[in-house]
């Protein structure tokens, strides 16, 4: 979670945009990505779809959640309509290799099946 914070944190230094906002996105895609991982069982295709879009929604959600909160119109129909699907597209084609950089890193990550016992 502090990684995906810092990651997103490290967006808004680089970018000339609100400082904070990609922080709290990639944040809230993170806490989506580990409910579904600690809920679904890792079933392959179907548990990396639905992380990815969770991921995305979770981002998304808190940047249209800060958007209003801020009362700013940093997000239009326009922009969602063009960089959501994108967005998706993206993450999901990147999301296996960081899955074997991670597993490589750090060993094979626990699964639901594990928590229970």
């Amino acid at each position: 979670m502090l990684a995906a914070y810092g990651v997103g944190l490290g967006q808004d230094l680089l970018g000339s945009g609100t400082l904070g906002l990609h922080a709290a996105g990639v944040a809230g895609g993170a806490l989506l990505t580990l409910l579904v991982r600690r809920y679904v069982a890792d079933s392959g295709v179907f548990q990396m779809l639905l992380t990815v879009l969770m991921a995305v929604v979770g981002q998304w959600l808190a940047f249209l959640i800060l958007n209003y909160w801020l009362r700013a119109d940093l997000i239009t129909a326009d922009l969602l309509r063009t960089s959501v699907p994108l967005v998706f597209a993206g993450t999901l084609v990147l999301y296996p290799l960081w899955e074997r950089v991670v597993a490589w890193a750090f060993g094979s990550r626990s699964g639901p099946e594990e928590h229970l016992a």
